[in-house]
């Protein structure tokens, strides 16, 4: 079955920081990314992590961002959120 093999692959993307936002509980990040057609990409990341990285958010900043997706159902509206794995200089 699929559900007993552990992922080993997750979703990249490179970026550049364009907005850090210093939330109590849950700090995230937003990259602008894409060549042609500019685009933004929020991701939210564990504040532990957050303050391990802090020096590498910084705007201007290019990163690449490792992350998964995780959906949720509230009030009959779907949710998804893009979480951070690991941050690296791009």
């Amino acid at each position: 079955m699929i559900q007993d093999i552990p992922q080993s692959n997750f979703n990249q993307i490179k970026g550049i920081v364009h907005e850090v936002i210093e939330h109590e509980e849950y700090p995230n990040i937003t990259l602008e990314v894409g060549q042609n057609t500019k685009r933004y990409v929020n991701f939210f990341l564990k504040k532990a992590y957050y303050e391990s990285v802090i020096d590498m958010l910084k705007v201007g900043n290019k990163l690449m961002v490792t992350y998964f997706l995780s959906s949720r159902n509230k009030h009959g509206r779907w949710y998804t959120m893009a979480n951070v794995l690991r941050i690296d200089w791009a």
